[in-house]
Formats: structure tokens, C-alpha cells, sequence
């Protein structure tokens, strides 16, 4: 069974919608840049990982609309709503990395000695932001798995529409 031309319009419209704020975020940081930044050349990592976090939360905007939109197609096609269960996971996971690990070194590869070798560099950083990581990782993990099994009362669950387990 084939998806409706609707479903393919959603998705046509939510990808340009990603490319419009891709594009939009390159412009943004090639023309505020600082004017001693003002090369977008230089430091070609730093401001691509820039872009990435200035165009994750446009991304997770845009898609939250595009996923209730698909909500009708989830009864008829089961796969769709593994491919955005897979997708969400993905979306929360760059989220983590992205502010956890890749910010913060890149933020701290930057603002270190520009004479220093580039090796050298990230070392530093990493070394400054691992125990940070070390106390996010030691206070997440743990809360993931005893929070993994929440579920909410069935009178909470019926007042908003959702069926009691079972029935």
C-alpha cells in the first residue's frame, strides 16, 4: 500500500524548510562574524560545528508540526512510526553530543593559544571539559534507567484520552 502525494508534499516542504535554515544560519555566521573572524575560512571546524547548533533547534521546530502531521498515517503504516521513533531518538542523541562534547571543546579549541599545534589543542580541551562530562555522564545514566519504567496513574491517562493498558 503506497503512501498518499500528501505524506511526500509534508516531507518535500519540512526538507526545504531544513535547507532554508541551513542556509540561513551559514549567512548569519559568515556576516556577523567578529571582524577578526570576519574570514569564514578561518577556523573552518569551529564555525561548521556553529552552524550544526545554530541548525539543530530550527530542525526540532520544524519537525515537531511534520510529526503531528503524520499522526493519521501511523494506524495505516506501522513503519512510519518506527522511522520517527528512530528519528526522534536520533535528534535527542546529536542534542547530547552536540552540547555535552562538541560545543564545549570547540569553544575551548578556539579560545586556546592559536601558536599551539592543533593536536595540542584539542587535548587541552578535552582535558578541561572531562570531568564535566564524567558528572553528566554519572548523573544521567543512572536516572535514565531508574526513570526508563515511569508511567502515569490510568485516571491521569483517561482524562486525556488515552485508553487504560489492557482494554
Amino acid at each position: 500500500m503506497a503512501l498518499p502525494a500528501e505524506f511526500y508534499i509534508q516531507v518535500t516542504l519540512f526538507v526545504f524548510a531544513i535547507l532554508a535554515a541551513i542556509i540561513y544560519n551559514i549567512y548569519y555566521v559568515a556576516k556577523y562574524a567578529h571582524n577578526e573572524d570576519s574570514d569564514f575560512a578561518k577556523s573552518k571546524v569551529t564555525k561548521a560545528v556553529i552552524i550544526v547548533a545554530y541548525s539543530l533547534p530550527y530542525f526540532m521546530i520544524i519537525t515537531v508540526p511534520m510529526d503531528c502531521s503524520l499522526a493519521p498515517y501511523r494506524i495505516l503504516y506501522p513503519k512510519v512510526v518506527i522511522a520517527l521513533q528512530v528519528f526522534w531518538t536520533m535528534v535527542v542523541f546529536t542534542s547530547v553530543i552536540l552540547v555535552w562534547i562538541v560545543i564545549p571543546i570547540m569553544l575551548l579549541f578556539y579560545e586556546s593559544d592559536a601558536n599551539m599545534a592543533a593536536c595540542r589543542r584539542v587535548w587541552s580541551a578535552i582535558k578541561i571539559q572531562l570531568p564535566l562530562f564524567l558528572f553528566m555522564l554519572f548523573m544521567m545514566v543512572p536516572s535514565y534507567f531508574l526513570l526508563n519504567e515511569y508511567s502515569l496513574p490510568e485516571e491521569t491517562g483517561q482524562e486525556y484520552g488515552i485508553p487504560a493498558e489492557g482494554k
